[in-house]
């Protein structure tokens, strides 16, 4: 387990001493999401600043700004309001008038009273 008072020279994710902090470290930015969530929270970082390891509550980074957010994470572990609410049923759009219902079939029955042959509507 990483834990922020590791090595202060060093990166805690990509472990190379170009940056100290991984606000600052590409490797971590291009990382999945959920790979940050996860490193973040294995690590025991703060989910606003990325630093040290303290409460987010007692942390005194501003709250997130990405799309008018607002809630107490870093940019970096922003999801999009779209994903945060995927959970919720989508609806398919509605189809286009022409593609509703198909037109109705009409085929020859079978004669069963010897009449002749009779034709039956039915949708396909």
């Amino acid at each position: 387990m990483h834990t922020a008072n590791q090595d202060s020279t060093k990166c805690l994710f990509c472990k190379t001493s170009a940056h100290t902090k991984i606000t600052a470290c590409n490797k971590f930015k291009k990382a999945l999401r959920k790979v940050r969530w996860q490193f973040v929270k294995r690590s025991g970082l703060c989910f606003k600043c990325l630093l040290s390891r303290h409460d987010r509550d007692t942390c005194l980074a501003p709250v997130c700004d990405k799309d008018d957010c607002g809630q107490p994470h870093h940019p970096l572990l922003h999801y999009p309001v779209s994903l945060e609410r995927s959970s919720e049923p989508q609806l398919a759009p509605a189809p286009a008038p022409h593609e509703r219902q198909p037109a109705p079939a009409t085929t020859p029955a079978p004669d069963i009273t010897g009449s002749g042959a009779e034709i039956v509507s039915h949708d396909v």
